[in-house]
């Protein structure tokens, strides 16, 4: 998260009226120059949380929670304070400087901040008029799939489907009609230029359409379904990420189940659109699904934020089984009870609420199972579990998932509960997670930054090398400290290499935000010890004082390594895309891919300028 200087604190502050934000969660009733209502953060029978206007403030006289907007969204939403102010921010147009922007003028925000906003509009208008063309003749052939899907209007009106006509041309002319610029056409993203004919023509054609929303409720992308048997083209097409669409930072449906999902305590997450729709019209409201993409920690921890259970519910096959897996590795870490709901084979939420009715997801629903029951019955499914090899590699996959959980005690219990099941002793159990502890170096139940393997890495000295070796050095002599906080805050954890110094990075950072950064040269010794590859961050060890003794220029280094890095990864992903861009056949995904390694090399120049 960037730093966001008192002036973008005031300018927030000043154009966010405090009671916008709490209407959501209270209903406001005037009380002489004051408003009252009962208090959204206990219950009561009589309001006692009160909410002034000409000082933006609130207090609850009777469970004495108070504060200003910044701190209400915070307390109510499980948020930090960059967090809150990110979301207040978007929600008046106010754009927070990346970190090391402060060199950019103002028109530049100024811009950006335009640019935003239009695009905003351009979903919207284009969500409209593809609502309005399903229930036209050009739109009857996505209103007949639609139908075969038996969701009615009501369900049509909720979730904005639409459809957009087997048309080259329609949104373009739709927006050109309402004066965009062709550049604001192709940063949306539903409009791509074809190179060879030198002309826009429209992404998707001759689909049903569903908008996508953040987590505010503004369209800011749609995923589209071919509603031909054969197409050349994938089944379902989704927007491309641009200024204001993310994927791995949006939950389909999140804003109309956000509320369902804190009064009923618990998320339910669907693999994909339609599947959500089935749930909501089967009255589970609180369900959302990914957008596009695998499950990621950003989904996760959104949805942390409303509530501490989530329900698994994919697709009965290997893939939904492997990816509800896979879902473990990232809410297990933040204390999320999962439970996982068994479909029966070969079916969806979907098909199965069409089939048999709102009582059968009901049933599934009661009879979700614990993660760890599902685990041993899935690993165990036709295997001869006698067999000291197979028990083994169970134990191993099991006690690998549960080595994720922070809480000691709740991990404890889950060992000793898992242990009896497994038929071993119970320190055994203890033992073999001290194993595994010990083979990743830092784990335990700690926050752990896990860096994904970019590309096989070699003792080789590169930039990429360098720049994470000075930034080891900077944090060891530092005790951990400012500059480990501030890596932690500015480089995400998969830009670090998979070497021996960037797991040592990534062991540093989690050490010092667990308060435990005493021990980070005692933990290194051991990563030393343990494998003779990692014999490099012995010459870290041992290496004289970095000559920079001002706190101001240690942090400005950190810095400089951190922008490096990220320019590295930029220029590696550009010439991966390069590549696959000679093998594509398909004009439109050429142009997705171009568009892509454009964004990407104009981040890449905004970085050096910096």
């Amino acid at each position: 998260m960037p730093y966001i200087s008192d002036e973008i604190i005031s300018q927030i502050r000043s154009k966010t009226d405090i009671t916008d934000i709490i209407l959501p969660y209270a209903e406001l009733k005037k009380s002489g120059s004051r408003l009252k209502a009962l208090c959204p953060f206990h219950n009561e029978k009589t309001p006692s949380f009160v909410v002034s206007r000409e000082t933006q403030s609130f207090h609850c006289f009777g469970c004495g929670k108070g504060g200003n907007v910044f701190t209400f969204l915070m307390e109510k939403e499980n948020l930090t304070f960059p967090e809150a102010a990110k979301i207040l921010a978007d929600r008046c147009g106010i754009l927070i400087p990346e970190e090391n922007s402060s060199s950019q003028s103002q028109s530049d925000y100024s811009k950006q901040k335009s640019l935003k906003e239009k695009l905003i509009s351009i979903h919207k208008a284009v969500a409209n008029w593809y609502s309005e063309r399903l229930f036209k003749q050009e739109g009857a052939a996505g209103l007949e799939y639609i139908r075969t899907r038996e969701i009615p209007d009501d369900i049509i009106t909720k979730f904005g489907l639409g459809f957009a006509p087997d048309s080259w041309d329609s949104i373009t002319k739709l927006l050109t009609s309402m004066s965009y610029s062709q550049s604001e056409m192709l940063e949306s993203g539903l409009v791509l230029r074809s190179e060879s004919a030198n002309r826009l023509y429209d992404r998707f054609r001759n689909r049903v359409t569903f908008p996508i929303w953040d987590e505010h409720g503004e369209i800011v992308g749609f995923s589209s379904r071919t509603i031909l048997k054969e197409t050349k083209e994938g089944k379902y097409i989704n927007s491309p990420e641009t200024l204001i669409f993310k994927k791995s930072k949006v939950l389909y449906a999140y804003h109309l189940a956000k509320k369902e999902i804190k009064e009923r305590a618990f998320a339910i997450l669907c693999e994909g659109q339609i599947d959500v729709i089935s749930m909501h019209r089967a009255g589970f409201t609180n369900c959302v699904a990914p957008q596009g993409t695998a499950f990621t920690e950003d989904q996760a921890r959104m949805l942390k934020r409303l509530t501490e259970k989530i329900y698994l519910c994919f697709d009965a096959d290997n893939a939904g089984i492997n990816a509800a897996i896979k879902a473990l590795d990232l809410l297990l870490p933040l204390g999320i009870e999962v439970k996982i709901i068994s479909l029966p084979e070969g079916e969806d939420p979907d098909s199965l609420f069409r089939k048999s009715g709102k009582e059968s997801l009901q049933n599934a629903i009661d009879s979700a199972s614990d993660f760890l029951d599902f685990m041993l019955t899935y690993l165990s499914k036709e295997k001869d579990i006698s067999s000291p090899v197979v028990k083994s590699h169970i134990i191993t996959e099991i006690f690998a998932k549960l080595s994720k959980i922070q809480d000691t005690i709740l991990r404890s219990s889950y060992i000793s509960v898992a242990s009896d099941k497994l038929g071993i002793p119970a320190n055994t159990g203890f033992e073999h997670i001290k194993l595994l502890n010990r083979s990743k170096n830092y784990q335990d139940g700690k926050i752990q930054r896990n860096p994904i393997a970019l590309q096989p890495t070699t003792q080789k000295a590169s930039p990429t090398n360098e720049a994470e070796k000075l930034l080891l050095r900077l944090i060891i002599e530092q005790n951990g400290g400012e500059i480990a906080r501030i890596t932690e805050e500015n480089l995400p954890p998969e830009l670090i290499s998979s070497s021996p110094v960037g797991n040592a990075v990534n062991l540093a950072i989690s050490m010092t935000i667990n308060g435990e950064w005493e021990e980070i040269i005692k933990h290194l010794s051991l990563m030393v010890n343990d494998d003779p590859a990692n014999a490099v961050i012995a010459q870290v060890l041992v290496h004289e004082d970095l000559p920079y003794k001002n706190n101001e220029t240690r942090i400005k280094v950190c810095m400089d390594c951190i922008r490096s890095i990220k320019i590295i990864r930029i220029r590696e992903k550009v010439e991966l895309l390069t590549k696959e861009l000679k093998n594509l056949e398909s004009e439109e995904e050429k142009e997705s891919k171009m568009l892509e390694i454009s964004h990407l090399q104009k981040e890449q120049i905004q970085l050096k300028k910096n």
